[in-house]
């Protein structure tokens, strides 16, 4: 399976939104987009690497890296695989290896973090086959009264991941 990734455009922000909507993402994850997007999508500082999943010659999913300052050393992760077929297929793991490959001279960071939440069993499971461990859990409030419990897992640069040749 060949997996690959190309820069995120303005005009795939429609296919993002067909995605989210395919695999009903308000029940996995809590933003389907990097928090400051279009500040970042064509900014002169170098806070986001956003790309679009391909499998073959087929759009599939989003992944980006973002950093809240040019000199955090850490980024935050976000992936979005738009549709139920692709998933279970190793495309999350590949592409994460991918953009952090990709990205990681562009960002300059030394370490990976998502949080994801605890219900999400198939994303915590990729995200340890690529090397994050787990370092917290909490819960926060959506909306003021539902509870979402949550895990935060890193990946550290000097850390070696678990790829595949």
């Amino acid at each position: 399976m060949k997996v690959s990734l190309r820069p995120f455009e303005e005009n795939d922000l429609i296919s993002l939104q067909v995605w989210a909507e395919e695999i009903e993402s308000q029940r996995f994850m809590s933003r389907i987009l990097p928090r400051r997007p279009v500040q970042n999508l064509h900014s002169q500082e170098t806070l986001l690497a956003w790309y679009v999943i391909q499998k073959g010659d087929q759009s599939v999913g989003v992944v980006w890296l973002e950093k809240e300052a040019v000199d955090d050393e850490t980024v935050t992760l976000g992936i979005l695989i738009g549709n139920n077929d692709f998933l279970g297929q190793g495309i999350g793991e590949k592409a994460i290896n991918l953009a952090i490959d990709k990205s990681r001279d562009e960002l300059n960071f030394k370490s990976v973090r998502i949080n994801v939440r605890e219900s999400n069993t198939r994303a915590i499971s990729c995200y340890r086959k690529c090397g994050f461990v787990e370092i917290f859990r909490g819960a926060k409030f959506v909306e003021g009264t539902t509870c979402i419990p949550f895990v935060t897992m890193e990946l550290k640069h000097n850390q070696p991941s678990n790829r595949k040749p």
